[in-house]
């Protein structure tokens, strides 16, 4: 790779991680035109055109990395997060997994992994990750949340009790928790709690 090629690479990133995606990608298009098949430059794009709302794009782009480079990591993670915000869940689940191996990325994976599966309705194992998840971040209001209404769907009600009442003394605006306490109250003949609090 060029000097140049290095250099303008550096200022891409620049852009990338100062929050100005779109430079980002003006910068990996020009290299890209000279060095279509520069993987440094179509995983950063990548990444940019998600922050943009390109996600086809994105998608587009991490997918030659990912297939090129399984073992880039962060590749995989954010070509899954793609896969997963244009609807793609079940490819975005391979991806998502891979990204587990990398101790940095671990809980946001599991948090997009778990976001997968319970629209899928595999709730056991998106509760798994959330437990997960807890482990390290005992104070993710929003985590506790959507454990808490996927325990109460697969009729764990101790649990979901538990794991709502932890959720909304976090954070007692939360609707998932709200809307998952009323669902309680009503599921255990509190029918004046539960119209009280979807109020």
């Amino acid at each position: 790779m060029s000097m140049d090629s290095q250099q303008a690479l550096q200022q891409a990133l620049h852009y990338l991680e100062s929050g100005t995606p779109e430079r980002c990608v003006q910068w990996c298009d020009k290299i890209l035109a000279g060095n279509p098949d520069l993987i440094q430059a179509l995983y950063l794009r990548g990444c940019a055109k998600f922050q943009t709302g390109d996600i086809e794009q994105s998608i587009s782009d991490l997918k030659i990395v990912h297939g090129n480079h399984p073992e880039h990591l962060h590749a995989a993670y954010y070509f899954g997060r793609s896969l997963r915000a244009a609807g793609r869940l079940e490819a975005a689940l391979a991806p998502l997994q891979a990204a587990l191996g990398e101790s940095k990325l671990e809980l946001q994976a599991r948090y997009e992994l778990a976001s997968c599966l319970s629209r899928l309705r595999r709730r056991p194992e998106a509760i798994d990750h959330y437990q997960a998840i807890l482990k390290h971040q005992p104070g993710n209001a929003q985590v506790a949340a959507n454990l808490a209404s996927l325990l109460e769907r697969e009729n764990r009600l101790d649990e979901a009790e538990q794991w709502t009442g932890k959720a909304l003394l976090m954070n007692p605006a939360s609707e998932t928790a709200v809307m998952t306490r009323a669902t309680l109250d009503r599921r255990s003949g509190k029918f004046t709690q539960a119209a009280q609090r979807l109020r």
